[in-house]
């Protein structure tokens, strides 16, 4: 009798578990995948403001 809402508890809060995890991750790196999309798309529509722009460190070797 107990097992079987047991283990449909267990896998629901596996799900949940795995949303949450997803969620906090995209939390987390939202602002990184945002800034690196603008940068492409700027520097994608304008070119010279990678002449005007003075070289940053995260260029040098720092990634």
């Amino acid at each position: 009798m107990f097992y079987k809402p047991k283990a449909y508890t267990k896998s629901l809060s596996r799900f949940s578990t795995l949303r949450l995890e997803a969620r906090m991750f995209i939390l987390y790196h939202n602002d990184m995948l945002m800034s690196i999309l603008f940068t492409m798309f700027y520097f994608k529509h304008k070119p010279y403001v990678k002449r005007i722009k003075k070289p940053s460190p995260k260029r040098g070797g720092l990634k």
